[in-house]
């Protein structure tokens, strides 16, 4: 068998996170507040002022930093293998996908390649149904 880049721990942390993800958080009714802490008490770093929509799903929540102003939309499907740092007044909208892992399509085992993901401050917007993804390794993306 092939061992997992991902720790053990990481995997259990983020199996009790989708469990509030998924049954807690959508029922948090608009309080954003409420919303920030649950993702800071998982191990992310979120700011004041940052709106997260209650449908937005997110794996890995310690691997993820929200700047001042931020925003992200309904649906919004961030995957934080590796890191991913979304800057001050960045909107991502409904239905964007944030990708940081991949596969090494090359090697027999299909290994697992991640890298960060780094969405800089000031007007950047991620449009409706939009996907970032990291795919090549060793890469450290910025948009």
């Amino acid at each position: 068998p092939i061992k997992s880049s991902i720790s053990f721990k990481k995997k259990f942390v983020n199996l009790i996170w989708k469990f509030f993800n998924n049954f807690i958080y959508p029922f948090t009714f608009g309080s954003h507040f409420i919303r920030r802490k649950i993702l800071i008490l998982f191990g992310a770093k979120v700011a004041k002022n940052v709106r997260i929509a209650s449908s937005c799903k997110i794996d890995y929540p310690f691997n993820l930093t929200i700047s001042e102003n931020s925003s992200l939309g309904s649906d919004c499907y961030l995957q934080a293998l590796d890191k991913i740092l979304i800057g001050e007044n960045v909107c991502i909208s409904d239905k964007v996908s944030i990708l940081t892992g991949s596969h090494d399509l090359e090697s027999n085992n299909f290994k697992l390649i991640t890298s960060k993901i780094n969405i800089q401050d000031n007007g950047q917007c991620l449009c409706k149904k939009c996907e970032e993804s990291s795919d090549i390794p060793n890469y450290y993306r910025e948009i």
